[in-house]
This record gives structure tokens, C-alpha cells and sequence, in this order.
């Protein structure tokens, strides 16, 4: 199912603007994670030591900066040069894995 949103990011984007909608996607999936882990780990903390997923969490924190890091590249770019199309293919690419991961949690609850 995942399958069918990606092709048609790339068949329409390009594929760099596909690569972004993996971007947005895994950027979705990392914020989730991350805000479940902040509101669990509030309620386990009395409990409970940490549960090692120090690993997990870093990379998810990283996935969350590198995003953070190319949209704002992007936006810097699109206001800087001269051709905005490849620029803008990579926002709206990344917006479109946003999307993609909100169809995907619909369809799934």
C-alpha cells in the first residue's frame, strides 16, 4: 500500500522530489515516536529506570533534524536562486509524504 503513494511521489516529483516524500514520511513517523516517548517516559519515570532505547531515540532525533535541516536549506534556496522549481519539487515532494503518512494512519485505525 505504502508502495503506491511513493511511485506516484516519484513518477510526478522526480526522483529527488521522491526521496523527499520518504523524507516526510519518515519525519512523520519520527515525531509520532518521539512525542510517545516524551508522554510515556513522563508516566514511566517513577517506575522505572530507562529501558535502553537511548539508540532508538537518537535516531529519531536525528531523522527529526536532518528534516528540519533540508526544509529549511530549501525555503533558503527557493528565496536565493534563481530556478525555485527543483526547490519547490522537494517541499511539496516532502509535504506529500506528510500526507501520504496521514492517509496510511487513517486507513489503518
Amino acid at each position: 500500500m505504502y508502495g503506491l503513494f511513493i511511485y506516484n511521489g516519484l513518477t510526478n516529483f522526480g526522483y529527488s522530489g521522491g526521496v523527499a516524500s520518504l523524507l516526510g514520511f519518515n519525519f512523520c513517523i519520527s515525531a509520532k515516536y518521539m512525542l510517545n516517548h516524551i508522554f510515556t517516559s513522563r508516566k514511566k519515570a517513577a517506575v522505572s529506570s530507562s529501558s535502553g532505547q537511548g539508540l532508538i531515540v537518537y535516531q529519531h532525533l536525528s531523522t527529526l533534524f536532518f528534516s528540519a535541516q533540508l526544509i529549511l536549506e530549501e525555503c533558503y534556496a527557493i528565496q536565493h536562486s534563481r530556478e525555485h522549481i527543483d526547490h519547490a519539487a522537494h517541499m511539496i515532494g516532502f509535504a506529500f509524504g506528510m500526507v501520504c503518512y496521514a492517509l496510511v494512519s487513517l486507513v489503518k485505525c
